[in-house]
Parts: C-alpha cells; sequence; structure tokens
C-alpha cells in the first residue's frame, strides 16, 4: 500500500468518525431541546413534584417548617428546572 493510499484510508475514516461525532452532538442537541421545551411549559407545582420523585431517596421524610426551609426547597426546584432564571 502506498503512502497516498494510507493517507486516504486515513482521511476516509477521520470523515466517518467526525460525521457520525456530528450525528451523535445533533441528536443529543435536539434531546435537550425536547426536555427544555418540557420545562418551559411546566408550573411550579409539577417541577416542585417532579424534583420531590427525584430526589425521594434522599429527601427527609417531613415536610419544610421554617421559611428557610421552604426557601431552600424552592431554590432547589427552580435552579433544577429554571436554571437562567437566577440570571
Amino acid at each position: 500500500m502506498s503512502s497516498l493510499q494510507a493517507i486516504f484510508r486515513w482521511l476516509l475514516f477521520l470523515y466517518t468518525f467526525l460525521r457520525r461525532m456530528i450525528q451523535a452532538m445533533l441528536a443529543m442537541a435536539d434531546e435537550l431541546q425536547k426536555v427544555q421545551k418540557k420545562h418551559e411549559s411546566m408550573n411550579f407545582k409539577a417541577a416542585a413534584e417532579e424534583y420531590i420523585e427525584t430526589k425521594r431517596n434522599i429527601l427527609s421524610p417531613t415536610s419544610p417548617k421554617t421559611v428557610r426551609n421552604y426557601h431552600g426547597f424552592i431554590s432547589a426546584v427552580l435552579g433544577t428546572f429554571y436554571p437562567n432564571l437566577k440570571n
């Protein structure tokens, strides 16, 4: 195999690899867009319930009793589902 053929094979491999990477990145971007649109239409109650469900094994079973606890819970929900809201 000549060096020109080796270079051609390497470029073909690189092209194929990059094309697959770009396709995977586009698929991930589409999925992220779907998730973001879902969260844009989500009200706070639905976001809070989903947050509690995802953190069920971590959260304390008792409900918040102080303003500080309420603030922490609301901040955590908003930070998870509306991260751009703080900016």
